[in-house]
């Protein structure tokens, strides 16, 4: 879907009646207006139970700097946000200064207190051979 005018409730009822899904999962596009979509009537039976801002930090700073109340509006309305980290593999455990940044601009950009800020590294590996450890950070 290309425009956020095409996403309406007639689609979801549309959908729903065609797949007549168990439970749904939406990607929606986080430059469209989010309260828009959780205004919409929704087919019987489908509830919004949460939702979830995910964002890729290696882009994070740059769209806050220009763009901060298109980045910060949904993640307003979000259960939780989940900021994934991608980094390349060195066998170097990462330090943890290297998300701290991050996480106070998501903090200065004044979310509500109940949210839970989930900070995720991912590191991509580059050897061939199997690493004895991969990290994740929580």
């Amino acid at each position: 879907m290309e425009a956020p005018e095409d996403f309406t409730e007639e689609f979801l009822a549309d959908a729903a009646e065609k797949y007549d899904p168990d439970r749904v999962f939406i990607e929606y596009n986080g430059m469209w207006n989010l309260k828009a979509f959780l205004d919409m009537t929704m087919p019987a039976g489908w509830y919004v139970t949460n939702v979830f801002g995910l964002v890729d930090a290696s882009t994070y700073e740059l769209y806050l700097k220009n763009m901060r109340q298109t980045i910060m509006e949904p993640l307003k309305e979000a259960d939780a946000q989940f900021i994934g980290f991608i980094a390349q593999y060195d066998g170097e455990i990462p330090k943890e200064g290297d998300w701290v940044h991050i996480e106070a601009e998501i903090q200065k950009g004044e979310l509500d207190g109940h949210q839970l800020i989930i900070l995720l590294k991912v590191y991509q590996l580059q050897k061939a051979e199997k690493p004895d450890n991969i990290f994740l950070y929580f």
